[in-house]
Order: structure tokens, then sequence, then C-alpha cells
């Protein structure tokens, strides 16, 4: 359960890093991360989430910029044939921030190329970012403007809840619940409440012995329904309905966490 609670410790060094592993980590991992994460603490997650960057945050650099992030890649022009290929920030980069010698050479090579597999283009994408991180860290490029929450927040001080009985927490900016429930032996005990920072309802289960235990319903950020299934000792299991944004349902069977 305590998926943050290692880089709570580390305050704002493990908030940057729990963020740079979520930047190169594949889009099934990164939910599946979040989400575990989000029931822990939805204000630690919360504040994360504008932080985060993906390759397409290239088309916010100037073309020396780019061009800085050029020069650190091995065989650049083919890492970003495959980390943009036909991507609507392909058009922005190769056109507005590469300087004309690149750009022929981008299109010669964008002609002979077909397709892209996943995991090219997912290696690519990561090791671009990596790359923009490494730059800005280095004062090489412009400094990322970090938002971070409050030194509460970042060391997790603000989840600490020494006695037994109800527990609440709400989100700073909005001052809308995040989550509610019940410990006991100061871990989670019965129903919990867990809500988005638009007050919405994330998701709604129950807790055994602070485990994840019973049923579970998880919601999308307008409240409608997202999931529903059971867990078992903290783990998926058994059949679970998956809906997507207009209500239609696909089932999907778990074995201890894993889709059978």
């Amino acid at each position: 359960m305590n998926i943050l609670t290692k880089h709570k410790k580390k305050g704002e060094d493990g908030f940057k890093k729990f963020i740079c592993n979520l930047e190169t980590s594949s889009e099934a991992k990164q939910k599946e991360i979040l989400e575990v994460a989000f029931l822990e603490d939805p204000v630690y997650v919360s504040a994360i989430l504008p932080n985060l960057i993906s390759a397409d945050f290239i088309t916010k650099l100037s073309q020396s910029e780019v061009l800085k992030v050029y020069n650190n890649l091995s065989n650049p022009i083919k890492m970003f044939l495959y980390a943009f290929f036909n991507t609507p920030s392909e058009n922005i980069l190769v056109n507005e921030l590469f300087p004309s010698n690149l750009k022929r050479i981008y299109d010669d090579e964008k002609e002979v190329t077909t397709s892209i597999k996943t995991g090219e283009q997912e290696t690519a994408r990561f090791t671009i970012v990596k790359i923009i991180r490494s730059l800005q860290d280095r004062l090489e490029i412009e400094r990322f403007q970090w938002k971070l929450p409050s030194p509460a927040i970042l060391s997790g001080t603000h989840m600490e809840n020494p006695k037994d009985g109800m527990f609440s927490l709400i989100y700073e900016e909005s001052n809308v619940p995040a989550l509610e429930g019940n410990y006991k032996h100061k871990q989670r005990e019965g129903k919990w409440y867990h809500y988005y920072p638009n007050g919405k309802t994330m998701a709604v289960g129950y807790y055994k012995s602070g485990e994840k235990s019973g049923e579970w319903v998880f919601n999308f950020t307008n409240g409608t329904k997202k999931a529903r299934g059971e867990y078992q000792d903290n783990l998926k299991q058994g059949q679970w309905t998956l809906y997507d944004k207009d209500g239609m349902e696909k089932f999907v069977f778990y074995e201890r966490g894993r889709i059978k």
C-alpha cells in the first residue's frame, strides 16, 4: 500500500524522483502506479500531476534548446523520428524548431519509414525526456518551474494519524475532501471514500488491517463509473467490470492482481 513512503522520506528530492520515474514508465504502468498512489495519498498525487512532462515537452523549447537535446542523442534524427512519427508534436518540431538542414534530413528519413514499433517509440520518448530533465538540471536549457506542495505534503506529515478513529484529508488549494475513513490500530479499516480535486468521488471501498479487501468501485473524474470489482489481500481478484466513458462494459478476470 505504501508506494510513496520511500519518496516522502526524501522530501523534495523524493518527490522529483517519483515524477521522473513516472515519466519513463509506459502509459499502462503509469496509470497503474498512479491509481495505487492516489488511494494512498490523493493530495500528494494531485501535486505530482502538474509537474509531469512527456517527450512532447520539446515543443515548448526554443530552437537552440532543441539543438542541445539533438546533440545529446545517439543517432538523433532516427530517435526524433521514432519518438514523434505522425504525432501532433512532429509538425511543430520539424517545421518550426528544426533548422532547414535538419528538416531536410528528417524528411528524407521519414520518406523511407512506413511505421514505428510501439517499443521503439516508447524507448525514444523516454530517452528524450531523460535528456530534457538532465539538461534542465544542469541549467543548459531553461530550468523547469517545479510546482511544489507544502513541506508537510512533501514529507508526508499531513498523513500522520497517531490516533484511532475517523480521519479526513482535504486538498490544500480547493479545500474539498480528498479522503475520509476510519483508522484502527493505526491502519485503515472499514469503508473509505477517495475524492478527486474537483470533489467527485474517485473510489469507494473497504480496508481490512490496512489492505484493500472486498468490493471497490472506481469512477472517472466526472463521477461516472469506471470499474467495479473485489480485492483480496490488497490485490484485484476475480471478475472486474470495466466501463468506458460512454458506459459500455467489458469484463476482466484477475488472479492475485494479474489479468488471467
